[in-house]
Order: structure tokens, then C-alpha cells, then sequence
């Protein structure tokens, strides 16, 4: 167990350091966008995002994290050539599926800038940023890989690497942009499609060579795999479809029902309010590869005692960060972003307290999933998704952002609970037990 310990705790150290550099870089990248953006620029931007979003659901049949799940186990039973011919499957899909969709969306642009954007300029905006949405799921498989073969340092420099290229081509472009009559919302709009083509030029033979060690043999498309990895995936998919609708309805209903500005405003609160979640994406990051290898075999009470832990000591550093942002969320929006975004500090303070239940289902989902269980999750995020879909449309036409906060944050809570996850994991029930009272030990520690 100590060789398992120190992996989880150097891959952990890793993601953790290169996570937190990711973060506040793409904090810089929303400052350098607000700073030089009007409110209702930069609800445009991040509308046509999040609507594009919500359509990576249909990237690649959850191939990603079938990946992630499949090539830890290939790793240990030595079948070299399974873990190529993953790739190539999972690549085949993703751009398949996503080819499709922007051929739809690219026909349909037109029509969606008048009737769902309200706003004629978004026509050039959602075509350039096809380009972003095809690369990007593209970029997705390639962090997936190294996440499965436990590469945590190229798996999540490529975030930082991804934003970093964002921030510099923006800051750049904008210094340009200012001096001709274009408009300055293309600025953000050509960074993201430059920097995916940029990453996929740089990491992918990374990634082949990397594969290269395991097998020499050629590649090619194994129907029976293809079978194997959709069958596990597809539950994931429909998985990750709630969670899209959790992540990304209240931005679509903002751009139909209200303005511009408020998912201007939005746009701020919520990253801002995820922020916490930064602290468990590392864990559930270098979980998620290392349950798949202690399930199979059977290590299950090592697995056990590292949930615990895990559930500890995330919790204990999150919810002070989570106390700084529910109290001063004016004055921190006011120093970072600028008074055109104050508006958004009662979303705010509600989402950090949303924030704290998703940083749980974070560890949890990556538990599940890891011990080949992805159906349970599923389950779970769309209890959330459902409610959020409801009172989403019920709250903002009237509420705005507000509305939008509270269904996000109720929402977080919904999915964070542990039903199911006992009859995994710890048959004894003090699993579930540990689970229940996590957030009360964090808060009043010993």
C-alpha cells in the first residue's frame, strides 16, 4: 500500500501545483476579457461557449473516460496493442460525432443568432468557434490518455498550457485589435480557436510516443474494443449530459429569457464559485485511474481508508475558501473585475455554498466510475439535472441570475448525496456513515 500512497500523493502534489497555476491563469484570462470587454461583449462571448458546451455530449459516446478506465487495466495485463487501438477508436468517434454536429450548427447558425441569441453578430461567432469546439474534443482524448496511463504531469500541464496560449494570443490581439475597427469580442473568439490546434500540434506526438513503448504493433480499428468501450461509455454519456445541463442551461436560459449582461454577470459568479472545486479536481483526477487498478485487484479496504482521508482533508481546505467568498463577494468582484460586474455578488455568495457539494460529488463520481460503476452516477447527477432544467425555467425569466444561482446551487446539493455509493465501496455501511458527517468534521475539526 505505501508504493500506491506515494503515487496518490506525488501525482496528487502534481495535478494539484500545475491545477492551481491553470486557475489562476484563467482567472487572468476572465480579467484581461472583463477588463477590456463591455459587460454584454462578454455575456456574448460566453454565451456562444456555453451553448456550444452543452453539445459535447455527443464528442465521443464517454470514449474518454472509458479510456482513462480501460488503460490502467490493459497497463496491468500487458495487452500493449489494446491500449493503441483505444485511442484510434475513441479519436474515430470524437470526430465523427463532433463533425456532424457542427455541420448542423454551422447550417443552423443564422437561424440561432436571431431566434435563440436575439443578436446578429453571433452568426460569425458560433462559425469561427466550430473550429474550437471540433480541436477541443480532440484535446480532451489526449489528457484523457495521459490520465490513463497515470501521466499526471503532461495530463494536466495541458490545461495550463491550453489557457496560458488563451491568455497570451488574447493579450496580444487585444493591444492590435484596439488600433483597427474590429470589434474587440473577436479577440477571445480567435485565442480559442488558435490555441486547441496549437496544443494537438505540440502534445500529440507526446502521446504516440508515450503509447509507442507499449506496443509495437500497428493500430487498427477492433470492433469487439469498440463494443467493450461504448458499453461502458454510454452510461457515462448519459451521465454526462445531466451534468451538462447542471453546468450549462442556466447560461442557455440567461441568453433567452434575459440579457446579454446578466450572462455577462453569471459568467463571473460561477467560475468564481468553482474556484473551490479546484482543490478536488487534482484528487478525483489521480483517483479515478488508481481505484480502476485497486479494484481489479481487490484491494478494497486500501481503498476504503483513502476515500476517508480524502473526504478529510479536501473539505477542511475548501470550506474556509468557500466562508471568504459567501462574505466579501462584492468587494472581490469590485478589485478583480471592475463595478460593471457587481451585480454579480448575491449569485455569488450563493454558489460558493453550492460549490462545497460539488467539490463531494467530484470524489465521489471518480470513486464510482473508477470501480466500473458509472450507471449509479448517472442516476444521481440527473436527479440534480432535472430539478435544475425545472426551476432554471421557472426562476430566471423572472429571477435572472439569482434564479439562475439558487437552482445551481440546490442542484450541487441534490447530486453531492452518497445513496448508492455504500453498496459499492464499503459493505459495512461506515463508508456512507463517514460520507454523512464529512462536512460537520471539516467544519468543527478535532
Amino acid at each position: 500500500m505505501t508504493s500506491y500512497t506515494k503515487r496518490a500523493v506525488k501525482g496528487t502534489m502534481i495535478v494539484l501545483v500545475i491545477t492551481m497555476m491553470g486557475a489562476f491563469v484563467g482567472y487572468l484570462v476572465r480579467l484581461l476579457f472583463a477588463r477590456n470587454l463591455t459587460a454584454e461583449e462578454f455575456g456574448l462571448f460566453y454565451a456562444v461557449i456555453g451553448f456550444l458546451s452543452f453539445f459535447t455530449i455527443f464528442d465521443n459516446l464517454g470514449l474518454t473516460t472509458s479510456i482513462t478506465k480501460f488503460i490502467p487495466e490493459f497497463k496491468i495485463k500487458r495487452e500493449g496493442k489494446l491500449i493503441k487501438n483505444s485511442v484510434i477508436i475513441t479519436f474515430f468517434f470524437t470526430i465523427l460525432f463532433l463533425g456532424l454536429v457542427s455541420i448542423i450548427l454551422f447550417t443552423l447558425s443564422a437561424y440561432l443568432a436571431i431566434h435563440f441569441f436575439h443578436n446578429t453578430h453571433v452568426v460569425l461567432v458560433l462559425r469561427l468557434l466550430l473550429v474550437w469546439f471540433i480541436s477541443m474534443g480532440c484535446v480532451y482524448i489526449i489528457r484523457a490518455c495521459f490520465l490513463g496511463l497515470q501521466k499526471m504531469a503532461y495530463y494536466s500541464s495541458i490545461e495550463l498550457a491550453t489557457i496560458s496560449l488563451i491568455w497570451i494570443i488574447s493579450f496580444v490581439l487585444f493591444k492590435y485589435i484596439q488600433k483597427t475597427h474590429i470589434k474587440l469580442y473577436y479577440v477571445p473568439v480567435i485565442a480559442y480557436v488558435l490555441t486547441p490546434l496549437i496544443i494537438i500540434i505540440i502534445y500529440f506526438p507526446l502521446l504516440w510516443k508515450t503509447l509507442s513503448r507499449f506496443s509495437r504493433i500497428k493500430p487498427s480499428f477492433d470492433k469487439k474494443l469498440a463494443k467493450r468501450l461504448i458499453l461502458f461509455g454510454l452510461p457515462v454519456m448519459l451521465g454526462a449530459a445531466g451534468e451538462l445541463v447542471l453546468g450549462y442551461t442556466d447560461t442557455m436560459m440567461l441568453t433567452y429569457f434575459r440579457s446579454f449582461d446578466e450572462v455577462g454577470w453569471y459568467n463571473i459568479a460561477l467560475p468564481t464559485a468553482r474556484l473551490l472545486v479546484y482543490f478536488a479536481i487534482p484528487l478525483s483526477s489521480v483517483l479515478f485511474p488508481m481505484v480502476s487498478e485497486l479494484w481489479t485487484k481487490n484491494y478494497k479496504s486500501h481503498l476504503k481508508e483513502g476515500i476517508e482521508l480524502l473526504y478529510k482533508y479536501c473539505l477542511m481546505i475548501t470550506m474556509p475558501f468557500a466562508l471568504i467568498l459567501m462574505l466579501f463577494p462584492t468587494t472581490l468582484i469590485n478589485l478583480l473585475f471592475g463595478n460593471k460586474f457587481i451585480p454579480a455578488s448575491d449569485a455569488l455568495r450563493i454558489l460558493s455554498l453550492g460549490a462545497i457539494f460539488l467539490v463531494i460529488f467530484r470524489i465521489n463520481g471518480s470513486i464510482i466510475t473508477g470501480i466500473g460503476k458509472p450507471k449509479i452516477n448517472a442516476k444521481i447527477i440527473y436527479t440534480g439535472a432535472i430539478f435544475n432544467l425545472i426551476f432554471n425555467f421557472i426562476l430566471i425569466p423572472k429571477y435572472g441570475i439569482t434564479g439562475a444561482a439558487i437552482t445551481t446551487a440546490i442542484g450541487f446539493f441534490l447530486i453531492k448525496k452518497p445513496a448508492g455509493y455504500r453498496q459499492c465501496v464499503a459493505g459495512d455501511g461506515n463508508y456512507y456513515l463517514y460520507s454523512r458527517n464529512c462536512l460537520y468534521n471539516a467544519a468543527i475539526p478535532a
